[in-house]
């Protein structure tokens, strides 16, 4: 069919970074296939990767109105809500995400870096051990669950995670200062 087609262009103009022009057969789908709603993803990511944040926001919100499930569609409209430093309508993003998803850990982890760009540090923590539950061998949710503990100056958390750095980069220097530096202020 001719919105199939028109589509099909778009995703090829889009994977060879044609954005502006792949969104205008996104835009002709749409007008001939308006029930297709697959098209209005598509479209979100052109936006996205052109940096029309506002209009990709507004492609995801009408993927979503009939594709509710789409996990992908949430976390990306959580990573576009987070762009425009509106960390609550990020938050409640990733949190439909996440709604029926346990192994989600790249989710958790952003969920995380949300709470901290919005000071709350403890969700943020309960974020990145989920996200470490999930993937226990990541170095960077496992440095910033050291950060946070750190943060919040609980001390002992923080050796105990700069332990499990040590113990997945026992040669880094860094790593070692960081541990010695936890461990000197401790009480």
């Amino acid at each position: 069919d001719n919105a199939h087609y028109m589509t099909s262009i778009g995703i090829t103009l889009s994977a060879q970074k044609q954005y502006t022009q792949a969104i205008a057969w996104f835009e002709k789908a749409l007008k001939a296939a308006p029930d297709q709603v697959d098209i209005y993803y598509s479209l979100a990511l052109a936006y996205e990767d052109q940096g029309q944040i506002a209009k990709a926001i507004e492609s995801y919100r009408n993927h979503l109105k009939y594709y509710p499930y789409c996990e992908d569609a949430w976390f990306n409209l959580g990573i576009n809500y987070s762009k425009i430093e509106k960390y609550k309508d990020a938050l409640a993003s990733y949190e439909q995400a996440l709604k029926d998803k346990d192994d989600a850990d790249k989710i958790w982890e952003q969920l995380g870096n949300d709470y901290l760009k919005g000071k709350i540090v403890n969700a943020a923590i309960g974020c990145f051990l989920k996200a470490y539950e999930l993937k226990p061998r990541n170095l960077d949710v496992l440095s910033k669950i050291c950060s946070c503990y750190e943060e919040i100056k609980d001390y002992t958390k923080a050796v105990e995670f700069s332990m499990k750095i040590y113990n997945l980069k026992p040669d880094d220097v860094e790593v070692i200062k960081r541990l010695a530096l936890n461990n000197f202020k401790i009480p």
